[in-house]
């Protein structure tokens, strides 16, 4: 009993991580993000939500009511192609603008970013700043994205399909420093 209970406090902090990072999340985009069991699941947000560490309304949980009814495609696109990673990442947080999270796995430190259209110029400058820049995942929603884009150290350009729920990596650019 004693080991489920420290499972499910790791499940508990994993969780309030990933809301820390998206505001909102679907329960079983969470299951799939830190490979919880369904019925364990079930156990460790209704302990959550008694203690009053998040709310749900249906799927959805959040950090409180006014970010529950919305997930914002930017959150959802981000948690998509994250969730491709979080399984072999070490130590994973909420970026600051441009990046959306930071993480390192596999001996790197990633970026995710989300490219809104319209706003390449804004992130292009934003990221010239950095020295020594970790390797970053673009989400974009259209190929002429890139062009305009022209940022340093893209590991991948990410499209994601919401309806298939999957991610395609479109085009992978060499490290440059």
């Amino acid at each position: 009993m004693k080991g489920q209970a420290a499972h499910h406090q790791i499940h508990k902090i994993q969780i309030l991580q990933l809301l820390n990072i998206a505001g909102t999340l679907e329960v079983s985009r969470i299951g799939r993000l830190i490979g919880i069991k369904p019925g364990n699941m079930e156990t460790v947000l209704t302990q959550m939500q008694k203690t009053g560490k998040i709310v749900r309304s249906g799927n959805r949980i959040a950090l409180d009511r006014g970010t529950l009814e919305d997930i914002s495609p930017s959150s959802d696109a981000v948690m998509r192609v994250f969730s491709d990673f979080i399984h072999r990442s070490d130590y994973y947080t909420a970026g600051e603008y441009p990046a959306a999270v930071c993480f390192f796995a596999d001996g790197e430190e990633y970026e995710i970013i989300y490219a809104e259209p319209g706003q390449e110029n804004i992130i292009r400058k934003a990221l010239s700043q950095t020295e020594n820049p970790p390797l970053r995942l673009m989400i974009i929603q259209s190929a002429d994205q890139i062009e305009k884009l022209n940022i340093d150290n893209v590991a991948a350009y990410c499209m994601v399909d919401g309806e298939a729920d999957e991610v395609r990596y479109y085009k992978m650019k060499e490290r440059r420093t």
